[in-house]
């Protein structure tokens, strides 16, 4: 029997905060996370401005899950989205979400 990993969106946030950090760097990060916290990006995440954050995710996805991202499998999708959904509401409650070394 294949098993499947278990999709975690918390840990897929973690992962893309992680990656996202690494990718612009701790000012344009900063950036994103004030920008996200403004009504202008209620329905969008401001990492978009700074890179092409599918692209983080997807990197993120495959170091979290160890599997290549699917838009065809309806689980993958669902962690895609949750991920971002999981970063946007914990980065904001917590700036230091998924990069703090504490």
């Amino acid at each position: 029997m294949i098993r499947r990993p278990r999709f975690d969106s918390s840990v897929l946030a973690r992962a893309f905060a992680r990656e996202l950090h690494a990718t612009i760097g701790a000012c344009d990060y900063a950036e994103v996370l004030r920008r996200n916290a403004t009504p202008e990006y209620e329905s969008a995440c401001a990492s978009h401005d700074f890179c092409d954050a599918n692209m983080v995710m997807d990197a993120a996805f495959r170091k979290t899950f160890g599997v290549e991202f699917s838009m065809d499998d309806a689980a993958h999708v669902h962690a895609f989205n949750c991920g971002w959904d999981r970063f946007i509401a914990s980065s904001l409650a917590d700036p230091t979400f998924g990069i703090s070394t504490a």
